[in-house]
């Protein structure tokens, strides 16, 4: 069976790809809110931030939910992500739940990817990557720092570092204090894009300074962008369907 691989593609799109979170408590308003997203055009993937269930640590639960997300979302594709309390996240979970929990999801669904935090460790990680690569998803390995934005060189060791797990997508996200930071993570952007072309990424500036990163970060090489269509999963996202037709105007632009 042949690993689907979308974002591979999007070195190939003028456009990044439209993330949308999905970030409810209650099953059963995260099902009726895909529903109803589901029929929009400008949404490319569902992230499903399973962390934020009001059972987020009940395994079966958690693997019916996403089970029926998938059906929901029609053809839309799923990124399923435990972003942890250490990262952002909405609930607390151990190195070996996290791994159990991932591994019991596989075992029942196969979505487009799986976010794993490389800050979880090497162990855990290769664990997780071992299990969906048998599974035949896909492995977004992710590193978010919402204290701060280190030095470009730093962001762009921080860059080499993710890239070396060999995951399907490389994501890195930091929060800035001046635009200067903004900048270091563009910079960062484009010159790990200029070394590795192929690798598909997503990298962001978080907060309202970071928003230049959201809307330019397809010309310095990030693949695809947040937007929020009700509850952001980051600071700094804005509203999905704003997004959609900023991106359309700025391509047009650079189009003429």
């Amino acid at each position: 069976m042949e690993l689907r691989r979308p974002l591979r593609s999007l070195k190939q799109r003028a456009a990044p790809a439209l993330l949308v979170p999905v970030t409810h408590s209650s099953p059963q308003q995260a099902l009726a809110f895909i529903r109803e997203a589901a029929s929009k055009p400008f949404i490319d993937f569902f992230e499903l931030r399973i962390d934020c269930l009001e059972d987020a640590l009940d395994i079966e639960t958690v693997s019916h939910f996403v089970q029926q997300a998938q059906i929901a979302m029609g053809n839309k594709e799923a990124i399923v992500t435990f972003r942890t309390a250490e990262e952002g996240g909405n609930t607390d979970i151990s190195a070996s739940d996290y791994v159990a929990l991932y591994k019991r999801l596989l075992a029942v669904i196969t979505p487009c990817y799986i976010d794993v935090e490389a800050n979880r460790g090497s162990a855990v990680v290769k664990e997780v990557m071992a299990a969906v690569r048998a599974h035949q998803a896909g492995v977004i390995i992710s590193r978010h720092d919402f204290t701060r934005t280190p030095d470009r060189e730093t962001l762009i060791e921080q860059l080499e570092q993710l890239h070396e797990y060999s995951a399907d997508v490389v994501k890195l996200a930091v929060m800035p204090h001046t635009n200067d930071d903004v900048l270091a993570l563009l910079g960062a952007t484009s010159a790990f894009k200029q070394r590795y072309p192929e690798q598909p990424l997503i990298t962001m500036s978080m907060g309202p300074l970071g928003l230049l990163s959201r809307l330019a970060g397809k010309q310095f090489g990030s693949d695809a962008t947040f937007g929020k269509l009700g509850s952001a999963s980051a600071p700094g996202q804005i509203d999905a369907e704003t997004l959609h037709e900023l991106l359309a105007q700025l391509h047009q632009l650079s189009a003429d």
